[in-house]
């Protein structure tokens, strides 16, 4: 323990990086277990959609593409449901032309205001 107050002291730079890293991870997993407390399982996908949507579309509200995309399958296992749900619900944003493959290493958000929406509760699919 001394040993790692030691290099602190000594590197206050490397001692806030980690830091900031640390906090960021930390506030990542809260996030992600919050989204497994959502009753709504369609709500909680386009959750995890948003939280792959970059930061600057958010603001903007344009569409957006999400390179390298999880499959259906990680989506569901990082939130605790069959990846024939999550398939579901993207059949149905994709019937309301909210998102849309560009291959198979593209996911384009289409109407990101929308996905908002349902992130927050303010529409249902």
């Amino acid at each position: 323990m001394s040993g790692l107050r030691e290099i602190m002291n000594k590197t206050p730079n490397v001692a806030n990086t980690l830091g900031l890293k640390l906090a960021g991870r930390i506030r990542q997993m809260i996030f992600q277990r919050s989204l497994l407390g959502l009753p709504n399982i369609s709500q909680r996908v386009c959750c995890q959609l948003w939280s792959l949507v970059p930061s600057k579309d958010k603001e903007v509200g344009t569409a957006s593409a999400i390179a390298s995309p999880p499959t259906h399958m990680e989506i569901a296992i990082m939130l605790n449901v069959s990846r024939e749900t999550v398939t579901r619900v993207f059949q149905t944003l994709q019937k309301r032309q909210i998102v849309r493959r560009d291959g198979s290493t593209n996911l384009i958000i289409n109407d990101v205001k929308k996905l908002k929406d349902f992130v927050e509760g303010n529409d249902t699919i």
